[in-house]
């Protein structure tokens, strides 16, 4: 027919946009689903194949965990510890799961040796990603107060309920949109608070201003916190 054009080449060329789509759709789900069965078999790494010592407050954690005590295999439970902080937000599913874990995972070292489980060891880990600022205040001299940074697991993974509705909020974000979106709830507890001067607001207000800023010009996560992260603390053989 005059002045009709086949639609052929504009089918071909929107089927084969489809297809690669379709690819990509599906190489994500894919490489999302390994990801999460990695980080999913990393945590279950972290039921440690020992014993628990039954170290804790009560006896001022010096018993002698060294008789008896599989070095290599506890040194596998804290390779897994590190894997899954570098997972970043791709182990978070996982680490859910696992908050109620009551299975032996490690002994950390504070002022006295401490028996900790599989479910504290990953809620230690999703702070290392998300308790950017656990600092400690300092005094408002003029209010005589001592002041502590809020709490951000406390406040969203004190049971497991609140953290699954946590994830399902959260879900396909990256790291970066995460920390940025935990500075920002600091920021909002913060003006709650009354302070004695703008100075004091400043002070304390400032520092979480300008790491949202950092994450949002450079589009990277925060490296995580060395309080939780750091392997310093850990039990190792002497």
């Amino acid at each position: 027919m005059r002045g009709f054009k086949s639609p052929a080449p504009a089918v071909r060329r929107l089927a084969a946009f489809g297809g690669t789509l379709v690819v990509a759709l599906f190489l994500a789900d894919v490489t999302r689903s390994a990801e999460e069965d990695r980080a999913s078999a990393l945590v279950e790494q972290l039921a440690s194949p020992n014993k628990a010592p039954g170290l804790g407050p009560k006896d001022g954690g010096v018993g002698d965990i060294r008789k008896g005590f599989d070095w290599k295999a506890q040194q596998r439970v804290h390779d897994a510890w590190d894997e899954l902080v570098r997972m970043e937000e791709k182990a978070f599913p996982a680490l859910i799961r696992h908050l109620d874990d009551r299975r032996y995972c490690t002994s950390l070292s504070f002022s006295y040796l401490v028996d900790q489980n599989v479910g504290e060891i990953c809620r230690m880990i999703l702070a290392s990603q998300l308790e950017l600022f656990y600092r400690q205040l300092g005094h408002d001299h003029a209010a005589g107060l001592f002041e502590v940074e809020p709490s951000y697991i406390a406040a969203h993974f004190n049971d497991r309920k609140m953290a699954e509705e946590w994830i399902m909020q959260h879900k396909g974000k990256k790291l970066q949109e995460i920390q940025v979106a935990v500075l920002e709830w600091l920021i909002t507890q913060g003006q709650k608070r009354e302070f004695s001067s703008i100075v004091h607001e400043a002070n304390a207000l400032g520092p979480l201003r300008y790491l949202i800023d950092h994450l949002q010009k450079t589009g990277k996560p925060l490296p995580a916190n060395p309080v939780f992260a750091k392997a310093r603390m850990r039990i190792r053989a002497r």
